[in-house]
């Protein structure tokens, strides 16, 4: 077990990965959402994974989808099937949906995985053949998965995975303490009506934001609420 100190806008942030679970060989390519990513893994909400799958092998192809959470700009970071391939399955998470269960199963080599989500969804992708893998961080959800790794065997498909994740508390902290920040800066009338005066110019999504941190503080508590659950 790995950990990385990355620091996203001035913050210090420690993150940490899984084993690599199944069949590593010198022939293997490692596919890494840190290769496309590096540090600022943080900063993009998996958006889609799709597998291509075959009963003899398992898993043979794989894509995941991102949402830059700046610009919503898609970006896929892994993409590793043959072109024949036709036979696959998709999951697409919802804006506010986020990964924290992990269930794996091997042979030799990777079989299928399972994902559980903050919103109670649940999807495999694979078989459930073989020895039954639950990584540690994922048995009691208190952390979220922000990234994946996997290795990629020419004559087999994916044959091993683990992933990146991160305490849901931390989490919570990086990506919405501007939130709060502007929450408290709004209480001062002058810094207020600067806002105030731009407002019409704003995006609909940055005039909820700001319409969000006017509620009262049991209504504010209660958006966080959903959108962290």
């Amino acid at each position: 077990m790995s950990s990385y100190n990355i620091f996203i806008q001035n913050k210090l942030v420690e993150y940490e990965s899984t084993p690599n679970y199944g069949l590593i060989t010198e022939k293997s390519i490692n596919l890494d959402d840190r290769d496309i990513f590096k540090e600022f893994l943080i900063g993009y909400r998996l958006h889609k994974i799709k597998c291509w799958v075959e009963k003899s092998y398992g898993i043979i192809g794989i894509q995941l989808c991102y949402n830059d959470r700046d610009t919503n700009e898609e970006i896929i970071s892994i993409d590793k099937h043959r072109a024949e391939e036709t036979t696959y399955q998709e999951f697409i998470l919802l804006p506010l949906e986020l990964i924290t269960g992990l269930v794996i199963w091997k042979k030799n080599s990777l079989t299928g995985f399972e994902i559980t989500t903050n919103k109670k969804r649940v999807k495999r992708f694979g078989y459930d053949d073989g020895e039954r893998i639950l990584p540690e961080f994922s048995e009691n959800g208190s952390n979220i998965v922000i990234g994946f790794f996997f290795t990629y065997e020419p004559n087999i498909g994916v044959s091993s995975m683990g992933c990146y994740y991160l305490d849901r508390k931390v989490f919570t902290l990086i990506l919405y303490s501007g939130l709060f920040s502007l929450r408290i800066k709004l209480k001062d009338e002058k810094y207020k009506k600067e806002i105030d005066n731009k407002l019409k110019d704003m995006d609909y999504s940055d005039k909820a934001l700001y319409y969000i941190c006017l509620l009262p503080i049991n209504q504010f508590n209660e958006i966080m609420k959903f959108a962290l659950c």
